[in-house]
Parts: C-alpha cells; structure tokens; sequence
C-alpha cells in the first residue's frame, strides 16, 4: 500500500511538472520595455489596467499582469538586461588652471535601474597647458554591459555667454521642474539641485554671474556663496522668478556674503523670501531656503554673528508666514 502511494504522489508531481513547462506562464524580456509585445513566450498580450510598468526596469523576476485574449492574468516575467547604458558628452572647454569634475559633463543612462558605475580616463589631459586633449569614459550597469565614449577637451581661457549658460540651464529645468509646480515648489527644487551639484571650495569670480553659474554647476563643480548665489540666480532668471541680489552690509560678519532674496507671490500680492544655497557647516548649519525676515535675524543672534546682515531699508520686507519651520530659529 505504501509503494502504491508513493507511485501515486509521484505521477501526481510529473504531471505538475509538465503541466506547469507547458503552461506558458513565464516568460524573459528586456529590461526597460514599454509594450507587452516585447514580452517573449506570450503572444498577444497586454498590461493589464493598472500595472506599473517601471518595475519592468528592474533585473530579476516579477509578477506581471498581462490581458490575453480578453482574459487577465498574472504571469511570471524574468527581466534581464543586455543592453549597455548609452553615453551623452560634449565637447568640454576648460579655463587654464581650473579643475574639472568629469563625472559632471557626461549624461550616462541604461535601460534597467540600478547603480551605474562610471570610470573617466582624463590621463591625456594637461589642465595647466592650453590645448586640445581627449577624455573617455565608461559605463558599466549591474548586469556588466559596458559601453565607452570619447570626448574633446580644450584648454584655454573660456568665455561663457548666456546662451551657453541657458542651454545647459534649460536641460536641467527639464529634469527636476515638472508641471503643476508652483513657484514655492520651483524654488526649493532648485534648492536642492544647487546644493547637490556644488561643492563648497575656491573662491569665485563675484563680478559675472553667468560666469560663476556656469563653471560652478557645469564646469569646475566647485564654489563659494557667490558661486551657490549665482547659480540659483540663472534658474531664477531663466523661470521669470522674481529675485533681488542680497550681500552682507558694513559692519556685518568678515568677509563677503551672498544670497537671494525671491518673490514666490505675484507682482500684485508678493510674497518675498530669503533664499541662501550656500552650505554652512558646523553647529549652526541649517537650511536657508525660504527664511522670513525674523528668521534671518534669529539666526544671527543664534550664531552669535552678523552672518546675513543687510540694510533693510533697500530691499522689500518678507513675508510674515514661516514655510520653513526651523526649531532653533523659533525665537
């Protein structure tokens, strides 16, 4: 009797086994598609209202809900990536003696999500001699496609127009702007952006603004307060965002200060905010995007210096309404 069962269970299994190879619910397809029709061993299929297609962009297997022939179902789809990730970049010009962030002038994307690891080889170029070099990168996704590209650097002194600016500006709006944003939405968008892509270093230039924008978010990567000021003024400038330069009056902390002052309002209601990219480090780093007048001056009391001292007098008072809520400017 138990040799009986045990024969019986072991059909039952097979008869599983062959029934489920025959069933034609898995299947393969390449990362990153967008048409059920790419999807190999399943014909005539569809997504199914509802399902997301980006997790198509992920390796691996997935649970995919699929229409075929009026019917839906779930299938099981094996996402594999076999494609290499595709390499954007330009000529590159670069002022004598400037350092420059490779990883910066290059837009790398795959197909499948994931870490995408970028090696740049700028071994053939002299920053400190003007010339014409060559620099080549390349790109390797998760599942080892790889795929290189070789640029033109010139060395020499720059000029920077505002054309130049705004191309590179423009395809930067495309990216973190999206419809239905409103100014205030705009504003700490570009915040974040300009505090990502700079980091604080040299000295800038403070008598072009275009200048320093541009070598801070699209050259060098590097910058002090004129450089996150100035960058945050082209996005304004370019989006039509009411904005008034800020620097640091006599009589304030050393040095030199920049920032932005922006109208998140309208012309008609305004509603004015200090806006500070600048990153500041050690105990008293908090965020400046957005500050009120009163937190302005809070925060001079709170570190003890004159750190955004102006005369008030000169620039429109801000708005009343805090939007961003800092405990230790409180008060």
């Amino acid at each position: 009797m138990k040799r009986k069962i045990l024969t019986y269970t072991a059909l039952i299994f097979v008869f599983l086994m062959i029934f489920a190879s025959c069933s034609g619910e898995s299947a393969t397809v390449e990362a990153g598609i967008t048409d059920a029709s790419a999807i190999t061993g399943i014909e005539g299929s569809e997504f199914a209202e509802g399902f997301d297609i980006a997790t198509l962009k992920t390796v691996g297997k997935h649970s995919v809900s699929l229409t075929v022939d009026g019917k839906t179902k779930k299938y099981t789809v094996e996402v594999v990536d076999t494609t290499a990730p595709v390499i954007e970049v330009g000529e590159i010009r670069v002022n004598v003696g400037d350092g420059v962030a490779w990883k910066k002038q290059a837009t790398v994307t795959d197909n499948s999500d994931g870490k995408i690891d970028i090696k740049v080889d700028s071994s053939k170029v002299n920053t400190s001699v003007a010339g014409t070099y060559s620099v080549t990168y390349t790109a390797t996704d998760e599942s080892g496609n790889s795929s290189s590209a070789t640029a033109t650097v010139i060395v020499g002194t720059m000029e920077v127009t505002e054309d130049m600016l705004y191309t590179e500006i423009d395809k930067v709006i495309a990216q973190i702007i999206t419809d239905g944003m409103n100014t205030e939405a705009k504003v700490r968008a570009i915040y974040a952006y300009v505090q990502d892509s700079i980091n604080y270093a040299s000295a800038a230039e403070t008598d072009d603004f275009i200048y320093a924008a541009y070598m801070a978010l699209f050259s060098s990567g590097t910058g002090d307060c004129y450089s996150y000021f100035a960058a945050s003024k082209a996005f304004f400038e370019r989006l039509g965002i009411e904005n008034i330069d800020m620097v640091r009056a006599e009589g304030g902390a050393p040095g030199n200060h920049f920032w932005n002052l922006v109208n998140i309002g309208t012309k008609d209601a305004p509603r004015w905010y200090h806006y500070d990219a600048n990153p500041i480090s050690g105990q008293y780093s908090v965020s400046g995007c957005l500050l009120t007048d009163a937190q302005v001056a809070a925060y001079d009391t709170w570190c003890g210096q004159a750190y955004r001292k102006y005369d008030a007098s000169k620039v429109p008072a801000s708005s009343s309404d805090i939007i961003t809520d800092i405990p230790e400017l409180r008060g």
